[in-house]
């Protein structure tokens, strides 16, 4: 579910699915022809890509990655905190 952004503000805000699990993502562009995503339940995670399709893609990786490296009965949502 993406939110629409502002014409002054082109950052948008989506749920993603990764694992059965919803994860809230930012995605702006970077004024180099890519879209840039970062995971707000998981610190320092995030991806860029060309297309949103590629993006959701690689950020559902990153997120995998990310969760591998956490600790052990570490939840994501307590690394925002």
């Amino acid at each position: 579910m993406a939110h629409a952004a502002k014409a002054d503000n082109p950052t948008t805000t989506e749920q993603l699915e990764v694992d059965g699990r919803l994860y809230t993502i930012t995605i702006e562009p970077d004024g180099a022809g890519y879209l840039v995503g970062l995971c707000k339940e998981i610190p320092g995670c995030g991806s860029e890509g060309r297309t949103l399709d590629e993006l959701r893609s690689e950020l559902t990786s990153a997120i995998h990655e990310c969760l591998l490296t956490m600790e052990p009965g570490q939840d994501a949502a307590e690394t925002a905190s």
